[in-house]
């Protein structure tokens, strides 16, 4: 529009106040209660697992211990996940969640481990339109035993993602009061992400 000479058109952005409005309402809600009565029940007891503390991890502490690395998949290994995803009904990066939820079982001796991802944490149409980070962090209960085949481990993970959905407005940092976690306890950390683009 401006390489034309013409005045750009308004783009309804969110504001702070409508942005809080809505958290406040979403804290006085039904929903809020039911959100947080499913992340109680689904994480209870998953604080003390070691594949969700790690030691040294403390609140508001060093990172140093958090290891973050990105890599990029050559396109025929892509292109194989997509088809596996297919045959299966599931989404690609689910497979690849699967694949760390296993690995994370060998190195810990775990047939349960904790994985977690970061959703987008907004629900209604003005948070959406915020120009902002407003993300959020869930964790999802996996289990790896050895009688299980990857393909079950999988399609669980894809269940678990499409109800970490449907609550996903209810605040990490909320769980964390929830299961009594204080400052300077083991910080419950996120374990992997994955995406195929």
């Amino acid at each position: 529009a401006l390489r034309e000479g013409q005045l750009c058109p308004d783009y309804p952005l969110g504001g702070t106040a409508a942005m809080a409005g809505e958290a406040q309402a979403y804290s006085k809600s039904s929903r809020c209660h039911d959100d947080r009565r499913y992340w109680e029940i689904t994480l209870a007891g998953a604080e003390k697992m070691s594949s969700w503390s790690a030691a040294g991890a403390h609140a508001g502490g060093s990172s140093d211990a958090v290891l973050r690395e990105t890599c990029y998949l050559p396109t025929p290994v892509t292109d194989q996940l997509r088809e596996l995803a297919r045959q299966a009904g599931i989404r690609p990066e689910h497979l690849l969640m699967a694949a760390a939820a296993v690995l994370q079982s060998v190195y810990q001796g775990q047939h349960e481990v904790v994985l977690g991802t970061q959703l987008l944490g907004r629900l209604a149409s003005t948070a959406r339109a915020f120009p902002a980070m407003a993300s959020n962090e869930c964790h999802l209960r996996v289990n790896v035993s050895p009688g299980l085949g990857f393909d079950a481990i999988a399609r669980d993970i894809s269940r678990q993602m499409r109800l970490a959905l449907r609550h996903q407005a209810y605040r990490f940092e909320h769980i964390r009061n929830d299961l009594g976690l204080r400052p300077g306890e083991p910080a419950l950390r996120r374990r992997g992400e994955a995406a195929v683009g």
